[in-house]
């Protein structure tokens, strides 16, 4: 017969049927347990601790009760990772009915002892013998429980399969924008901030993932979809069709163009963006959104249509609170960047200095590290004037010239550290001869 394929594997796992009775007589113990206490603590109370006392015994019963109550639950479904809990609860239950039945026998001796009492009023010794019989069936759940633990705990085929699901395949990106450096989810293809490009990769063998892809190229596994993402998309969407006034329409759509930077569709942000400043009223707003379209384009490659709409930016708020001239400036300071590294590149180190000193005038927050660069250049220089010294055999030049390359380039792109250490080592040896 072939098995159903429908059936959870949590539902497969065997019912202890001990359990089973063991929850109905919890459910009957709680019943006892206000029965009894009413009983004993209101109805009796001249033979316990009298009215007052009587009803705050009462109350902290009942809750007794509700924890009773709760454990009914956990033990007819045998859920995993109860057991604790459990236990806990059963021992709460064990010392308050101890209490209850010692209250009951002392009530019960002074009904006994008492000249009003009525012979043929037996209920004091029947509740007393009732709530005996529960304090022994309590401690017989207690020790049930306590034998059946790995019934509370999962097997180790559902251990496995967890452990699966944990380290399964799936996509993680950067915590932070590599290029603004503003918080980003993993579920996210470009910066809702600056609209770049997020580097995804593969957690299975760490191969950057350039296309969207249900497959890595380079291991095979599935890669896990942004599913998260599209349904903000579905739901702003619906939220920006709705009538509202037109500066909230202006709010609906830069959130969804947002949305859309974040499943890194940037056509489709840049298009909402304009519903935005279509439907705002303040030249400031228009401004913040015409720098975050230019942002977008610049990281995109398209630099012309950025410089444009940052112009029409700062023509439209001169007081420019949006920050498009510093925004242009940094546009203008990254193509010289990367000027400044083709020549580098080429060997022509003059003009790649030129290059990025050029960039760190027109952009003096040097949002695109031109110093860096320029540092590089430099440090290249004295490393070549420290060769020559070395060769001269003038160490403690080179040493000079060697620790001024390393403060200009920490990075250790060029070997400036290589050297200092092998000028060091025949430093020490002359001191030796």
């Amino acid at each position: 017969m072939a098995k159903s394929k429908g059936v959870k594997k949590a539902d497969a796992k065997p019912h202890f049927i001990a359990l089973k009775f063991a929850a109905v007589a919890v459910v009957m113990a709680a019943l006892v347990t206000i029965g009894a206490a009413t009983f004993v603590f209101v109805l009796q109370s001249q033979y316990a601790y009298g009215t007052l006392l009587g009803v705050m015994f009462l109350l902290i019963f009942i809750i007794v009760a509700g924890f009773q109550l709760t454990m009914v639950r956990a033990l007819w479904r045998v859920e995993q990772g109860t057991w604790k809990s459990l236990i806990n609860f059963s021992l709460i239950s064990i010392l308050a009915r101890a209490f209850l039945a010692y209250t009951l026998f002392t009530a019960h001796e002074r009904w006994v002892h008492s000249t009003q009492h009525k012979p043929e009023d037996l209920s004091l010794t029947y509740v007393m013998y009732i709530c005996a019989i529960f304090l022994a069936i309590e401690f017989l759940i207690f020790i049930l429980i306590y034998v059946r633990r790995k019934a509370f705990m999962p097997t180790a085929e559902e251990i496995q399969e967890a452990m699966k699901k944990v380290s399964g395949p799936t996509v993680k990106t950067v915590s932070e924008c590599p290029n603004c450096r503003e918080i980003i989810e993993k579920d996210w293809a470009s910066c809702p901030q600056c609209g770049t490009r997020l580097p995804r990769h593969c957690a299975n063998c760490g191969f950057e993932l350039l296309t969207k892809t249900e497959k890595c190229p380079n291991c095979g596994v599935t890669v896990e979809k942004a599913e998260t993402v599209q349904k903000q998309i579905g739901t702003l969407k619906k939220i920006s069709e709705e009538e509202a006034r037109p500066e909230a329409m202006s709010v609906r759509y830069a959130r969804l163009a947002e949305a859309y930077l974040k499943a890194g569709e940037v056509d489709q942000a840049l298009d909402n963006y304009k519903e935005a400043i279509h439907f705002t009223a303040f030249d400031r707003k228009r401004s913040n959104f015409m720098v975050k379209m230019a942002t977008i384009m610049h990281n995109s490659g398209r630099n012309d249509e950025a410089i444009q709409i940052l112009d029409a930016a700062m023509q439209l708020d001169p007081s420019d609170a949006a920050g498009a001239a510093l925004t242009k400036n940094r546009i203008a300071a990254h193509g010289l960047v990367q000027a400044a590294q083709a020549a580098l590149d080429k060997g022509n180190e003059s003009e790649a200095l030129r290059l990025a000193d050029e960039a760190l005038k027109t952009d003096m927050t040097d949002y695109y590290r031109a110093a860096g660069l320029r540092g590089m250049i430099t440090a290249r220089e004295l490393v070549r004037k420290a060769e020559e010294a070395i060769a001269s055999m003038n160490q403690e030049a080179a040493a000079k010239l060697l620790d001024d390359a390393i403060r200009l380039d920490p990075t250790g792109r060029t070997n400036a550290r290589t050297l200092r250490d092998q000028v060091e080592v025949q430093r020490g040896s002359k001191v030796k001869k």
